[in-house]
């Protein structure tokens, strides 16, 4: 998968998470980047690659905007505001 188009995904009243998942970290990859995301979480699950890169995660009401589990990510340059 490979998100680089400049989105903004508004969910601006809610906690929703956009969530990628791939099989016990040996498949699946995904590039988050250059995307703005507000009142949404992102979770990344069990990907062997995953870069996420360039972001604003914004105004997310759940626990956590940015989670990762069991995969191998890189996460740089990215900024995480106004969230709680």
């Amino acid at each position: 998968m490979h998100y680089n188009l400049n989105n903004i995904i508004d969910n601006s009243g809610g906690s929703s998470i956009w969530r990628f998942s791939g099989s016990s970290m040996t498949q699946g990859r995904a590039l988050l980047e250059g995307n703005t995301f507000v009142g949404i979480g992102l979770e990344v699950q069990y990907l062997k690659e995953a870069f996420i890169t360039g972001n604003i995660l914004e105004g997310y009401t759940g626990n956590y905007a940015l989670y990762i589990n069991r995969s191998h990510a890189v996460v740089e340059h990215n900024d995480i505001i106004n969230n709680g």
